[in-house]
């Protein structure tokens, strides 16, 4: 009963559409797209919309705003590539490779080794294999999908921030003259960019506090 019970809760921890990387990255950022719609027009509407000489002082700490985004985005790929390479690399190691082979050469043929010997080295080559099974779910399950969601975010904060930089731009051109469809664009856009913003902050102080427990209690005696 209790093996029943827990199997439902293991299966909502799997990740959504596993392993389809390009239907998961055009599902999310169709959901940031839709917020970012919804959240430009409600703003709109309710005419919360930042005046002409407002949308100057702005513009130029948004302009850094983007840079240091980038700066992050770049630097996130970056690590996760470099991460990601050197596990896969791992996995294929050519010492535990060169072992199983011995081990089966050894098992192949009859010699002075004796079956509690060949038992010890399949130990050793068990732990091996168990060691590769559980990097794997941890890459699926884990790296794989937070550093996802993470560059997923910074996607969908660069684009709005671009997006409202252009409007601010364009509005710039045809000063003084204004346009409150590009005022409204530009500025609900805008504070739409802290919704992944504090998206990928909540999600870097989480895995933070995750990874410091781990480091904690592996220093346990």
């Amino acid at each position: 009963m209790t093996e029943r019970r827990a199997r439902p809760f293991r299966m909502l921890r799997l990740p959504v559409l596993e392993g389809r990387a390009w239907v998961r990255l055009v599902l999310r950022l169709s959901i940031w797209a839709a917020v970012a719609i919804a959240w430009t027009l409600f703003q709109s509407r309710m005419r919360w919309v930042l005046a002409p000489g407002e949308i100057r002082l702005v513009f130029p700490p948004k302009l850094t705003f983007l840079g240091l985004v980038v700066a992050l985005g770049t630097f996130q790929y970056r690590m996760f590539y470099e991460i990601a390479e050197k596990t896969v690399e791992s996995f294929s190691n050519p010492a535990w490779q060169e072992y199983e082979r011995k081990l089966g050469q050894i098992k192949a043929e009859p010699g002075p080794v004796t079956t509690q010997t060949i038992k010890t080295l399949e130990a050793e080559l068990n732990r091996w294999r168990s060691w590769l099974a559980a990097q794997r779910e941890h890459g699926r399950r884990w790296f794989v999908p937070h550093n996802e969601a993470i560059i997923v975010n910074i996607f969908a904060l660069v684009g709005g921030l671009l997006l409202s930089v252009l409007c601010d731009i364009t509005l710039l051109i045809v000063w003084p003259t204004d346009v409150y469809g590009l005022r409204a664009a530009s500025t609900g856009i805008f504070m739409f960019s802290f919704g992944p913003f504090i998206a990928i902050m909540l999600r870097y102080v989480l895995v933070f506090g995750r990874e410091l427990q781990h480091f904690y209690d592996q220093f346990k005696e």
